[in-house]
């Protein structure tokens, strides 16, 4: 084999590992994008090889239809640089958003959701609400969650913390004020019966 055609054979495989490369990359970078919407396991690469490739897959024909447009335009070598370097970020950021919105908005009829429990399913909404706790002693909590609380995801344990504790008439279960100085509280799931969400009216006041 003379020197010029190793020297393509070369090029050829430098390019095919760059390829590869970027596709795991961004592959990689769709699926943490991903998984900053829907609450998953710890991330564990052995398991998320269909998802990178496939994703990264995805990203390179979103970067190959940028170039040849930017080609059919006439743009610079810098411009055409610049172009696929910017496409190559926004490929893996954009189709992790989309398949995200895909799946809860257009196929959520059809398809399995993404929330892993019913308990991220609420929560991930965050909408305001009170909630009323049924504690295993038999007790009632009320509180009040919005955007100052917080609710553990899968795959922590299920706790929330409400930013107001709610005054409960002990016969009714009814919300009759707020205690006053109150700073939230933290409840664990395991320390419930059940749990009731009410709407909220005029702000939670």
């Amino acid at each position: 084999m003379n020197d010029a055609a190793q020297t393509i054979i070369d090029s050829l495989d430098f390019n095919l590992k760059l390829l590869f490369g970027l596709i795991l990359l961004t592959g990689y970078l769709s699926v943490s994008i991903d998984r900053l919407f829907i609450p998953k396991d710890k991330f564990k690469m052995k398991d998320s090889w269909f998802d990178i490739l496939t994703f990264g897959i995805f990203n390179y024909f979103f970067v190959l239809m940028f170039y040849y447009m930017a080609l059919l335009i006439g743009l610079s070598d810098y411009g055409l640089h610049l172009l696929v370097i910017l496409s190559a970020f926004i490929a893996p950021v954009s189709t992790g958003i989309f398949w995200y919105l895909i799946r809860v908005k257009v196929l959520k009829r059809w398809i399995i959701q993404p929330q892993p429990t019913s308990w991220d399913f609420f929560f991930l909404t965050k909408q305001p609400c009170f909630i009323r706790f049924h504690l295993n002693d038999g007790r009632w909590v009320g509180g009040y969650y919005a955007e100052h609380s917080h609710a553990s995801l899968f795959p922590y344990n299920q706790d929330v913390y409400v930013e107001k504790i709610c005054k409960i008439d002990p016969n009714t279960g009814q919300f009759i004020g707020y205690i006053e100085g109150s700073k939230g509280a933290l409840i664990n799931r395991s320390d419930c019966k059940f749990i009731e969400f009410m709407e909220v009216e005029d702000n939670g006041k």
